[in-house]
């Protein structure tokens, strides 16, 4: 899945790539959100890197399924 964790150069793209899974095959997510540095991001999307400023970043996915269980 990315975003790894590791450098990129400014000049490139960052396309988020992430799936939400359990080892309950029945398990079902209802509300999944990607975020990074506090901004929702989706799935697939392109985020020009020269938009997001030099340094660290927080990239994290929240997910919620039918009974309210949550995971980080």
């Amino acid at each position: 899945m990315t975003p790894e964790a590791k450098r990129y150069l400014d000049a490139g793209d960052l396309v988020p790539d992430y799936r939400v899974t359990d080892a309950m095959p029945e398990v079902v997510f209802i509300k999944t959100a990607a975020i990074l540095d506090g901004k929702k991001v989706h799935s697939g999307s392109t985020i020009p890197l020269y938009t997001v400023a030099l340094g660290a970043h927080t990239f994290t996915v929240n997910a919620a399924e039918h009974a309210g269980d949550r995971s980080i």
